[in-house]
């Protein structure tokens, strides 16, 4: 991971997300140590901006690349780009509501949807 810490995230089961600069750094364990996930997982960049987890525990990933999302706990990711709909590849960040409807924020404004 990195030092720099961009924003975080605390799922209802206590894990740490950690969006940096290097990476998308997890602590299953409070904190005590951290697993840092990068392009070689499928991060669509290692530069992080946010990070949303939801109720099924899907890793939504806001890079300055496109929003990779993991359903299997970060093992491996798919990425969102301006293909999918978003209007930039940078995302700032990203929110799911209860229905499973996505929001990315970018430069270019919100997608939602897509």
């Amino acid at each position: 991971g990195s030092t720099v810490v961009k924003k975080v995230f605390i799922d209802g089961s206590g894990y740490i997300y950690a969006a940096t600069t290097n990476g998308l750094s997890i602590s299953t364990n409070g904190g005590a140590t951290f697993t840092n996930k990068t392009t070689s997982n499928g991060l669509a960049s290692n530069s992080i901006n946010a990070v949303f987890v939801d109720g099924s525990n899907a890793i939504y990933v806001a890079t300055t690349a496109g929003l990779s999302i993991s359903t299997n706990g970060g093992t491996s990711f798919t990425t969102k780009t301006t293909a999918d709909g978003i209007g930039n590849l940078s995302i700032n960040h990203v929110y799911v509501d209860a229905n499973g409807k996505i929001y990315a924020s970018t430069p270019n404004g919100l997608a939602v949807n897509f």
